[in-house]
């Protein structure tokens, strides 16, 4: 055995000592090593968000974002003239102060490009953050409900918060104010803002980071249901805990299941069945549509509810699949759009392989043309008739209802007359802007502001009025609504089913 000098004796010694650890010289050295990689780690996280932007240095971010989204966004003026534009950026710019930390600046990206009206847009950190630490966040869900926090679930290691109970206000600002702030910072189509609540709601804890920074802990007051108003700190929490999915439970309702999407039976009205989708993705979904309209053919249903609630869209192959078992038309066309130009392969435009020769594939597609706003490519559906389902449709909404979801309404609405019940959908009932996407990398900051280059539109002869699909019974939640767990839209087309049912003679 090789002879240690007195000094490395002392040193193991001490480590062994500070640990306990009296097993082998290996433990030790694998603690110094797994000290030394927190520390790292500790310190590159602090330097993430201790980087600190110059007023020049954010400027001219500003003006490269402006100057690239003029060129690439394929409707960057839909809805805000270029005056408009020009003034809301100057206005951007002068909320930039003479040192910002890469965190506030970020916000003041976001506020701009949510001027733009895509909600295909997004606005992500540099490259290198990927890589880094999970950053700890205040760990509670939320929902809200006429401007007002409640609490859906809360990681409380004393157990004092509970679900359902009202969020009064956060660190002393009152909770309405938090989210006045959040739909600021969310994106969404044309000037809806039911996604804006929607993404407020379901990316709360991430929001509240960029609002306020990292936090180790918040001072909350609510309200529990007995009307009782209390305070309690929330410690922050490593965000890889509040990702945590609990495993989907299996429905004792279910007939049909698949990769996102689900049948079951109404049992108190006859004829009556509900396909819930949750994504217009997932493996073999185009079987599992099959397996459902053949299912929906033999047992003679006379009214389906399918509920979009949630459906932040997903494959524009499988949504069109799925129109071709309910419209009406021998063939339908799903068309879209991007100007003439080669921003995918600009080396400024930052895209993966696939993105990049994504205009390359889809020129091998036969039905192509150029048009009023630039080159078209038109793919055909044809109407399954073996399958097709004919009888009335009823579609659940709400401002998660987003882009191949909301396209789906959309048709649905105007082609089938469906009735559509709940809230407007989060996603433009014209058009939408997610395919091919890429990055524009700003050059002082390293953010990432991700857009799309081709644009897709209903064609359904409907002007952009810059609203999603608008529900024939929009539905609003009251607080006790929810606190006493009331589906109001499975409520009111119930209520619809019956009315318009006739008894057989």
């Amino acid at each position: 055995m090789i002879k240690q000098s007195s000094d490395a004796k002392l040193i193991f010694f001490k480590y062994t000592s500070l640990m306990n650890f009296s097993h082998s010289r290996a433990n030790c050295l694998l603690f110094i090593c797994k000290q030394l990689f927190c520390w790292m780690s500790f310190c590159a996280l602090s330097n993430a968000q201790t980087v600190m932007l110059s007023k020049e240095s954010m400027h001219q971010d500003l003006d490269q974002l402006n100057c690239y989204l003029r060129k690439w966004h394929p409707a960057y003026y839909a809805y805000t003239s270029k005056n408009e534009m020009q003034e809301h950026y100057s206005a951007m710019k002068s909320l930039c102060t003479d040192s910002m930390s890469l965190r506030e600046f970020r916000n003041i990206v976001r506020r701009t490009v949510a001027k733009v009206g895509c909600g295909h847009i997004s606005v992500s950190g540099r490259k290198s953050a990927v890589k880094g630490p999970a950053i700890p966040l205040i760990p509670i869900r939320v929902n809200i409900i006429q401007d007002r926090l409640f609490v859906a679930s809360c990681d409380d290691s004393l157990n004092i918060i509970q679900s359902k109970e009202e969020i009064l206000s956060i660190d002393g600002r009152a909770a309405n104010e938090w989210i006045e702030l959040m739909k600021e910072l969310s994106l969404s189509d044309g000037y809806n803002q039911t996604h804006k609540v929607f993404s407020g709601e379901k990316n709360f804890a991430v929001f509240m980071y960029y609002l306020v920074g990292q936090r180790e802990k918040f001072n909350l007051v609510l309200k529990n249901q007995e009307a009782l108003i209390y305070e309690a700190v929330l410690y922050a929490k490593k965000s890889e805990a509040l990702n945590v999915q609990k495993p989907e439970q299996a429905d004792p309702n279910s007939i049909i299941s698949g990769d996102g999407v689900n049948l079951e039976k109404i049992e108190n009205l006859p004829n009556t069945y509900l396909i819930d989708l949750d994504r217009f993705t997932g493996k073999g979904q185009k079987k599992t549509y099959r397996k459902i309209f053949k299912k929906l053919k033999s047992h003679h249903c006379d009214n389906l509810i399918i509920d979009l609630r949630g459906n932040g869209g997903g494959n524009v192959f499988y949504g069109n699949n799925f129109l071709s078992y309910l419209t009406d038309q021998s063939i339908h066309f799903f068309t879209f759009h991007r100007r003439l130009s080669l921003t995918p392969f600009n080396p400024k435009f930052k895209a993966g392989f696939l993105q990049r020769i994504t205009p390359l594939l889809l020129c091998l597609n036969p039905i192509q043309f150029p048009g009023r706003h630039g080159w078209y490519h038109s793919f055909p559906f044809f109407k399954k008739y073996k399958y097709h389902y004919d009888g009335k449709i009823y579609v659940l909404t709400n401002g998660g209802t987003f882009s191949m979801a909301s396209y789906v309404t959309s048709h649905l609405k105007h082609q089938k007359q469906a009735v559509v019940i709940g809230e407007e959908t989060g996603g433009s009932e014209f058009a939408s802007r997610g395919l091919a996407s890429g990055n524009i990398e700003l050059s002082k900051s390293g953010l990432r502001v991700g857009l799309n280059v081709y644009q897709l539109t209903s064609r359904l002869g409907l002007k952009d009025s810059g609203y999603g699909v608008m529900p024939y019974y929009p539905l609003t939640y009251q607080p006790q609504d929810w606190q006493q767990n009331l589906d109001l839209e499975l409520i009111k087309v119930t209520e619809l089913i019956i009315k318009n049912r006739h008894p057989k003679k």
